[in-house]
C-alpha cells in the first residue's frame, strides 16, 4: 500500500486513510521506519528514492 500511495503521490493524510482501508496499520512517527517513509510521502519521494533511503538507514525496504 506504501508503494501504491507512493506511486499515486498521495499526502499522508490519504496515505494513512489508504493503510486504514486495507487493514494496514497507520504510519505512526515514534517508529523509525514509519517516521521515515512519512519524510518520504511529505517529500514527494519516488518508490525508488524511498527504498534508497530506507537502504540507507539499514531498514526493511518495499516490497
Amino acid at each position: 500500500m506504501i508503494q501504491l500511495s507512493l506511486a499515486l503521490g498521495l499526502d499522508l493524510h490519504m496515505t494513512n486513510n489508504l493503510l486504514s482501508l486495507s487493514n494496514n496499520g497507520m504510519l505512526y512517527p515514534k517508529v523509525k521506519r514509519d517516521a521515515l517513509l512519512i519524510y518520504c510521502i511529505e517529500n514527494h519521494k519516488s518508490v525508488y528514492e524511498t527504498n534508497e533511503c530506507l537502504m540507507e538507514y539499514k531498514l526493511e525496504l518495499l516490497d
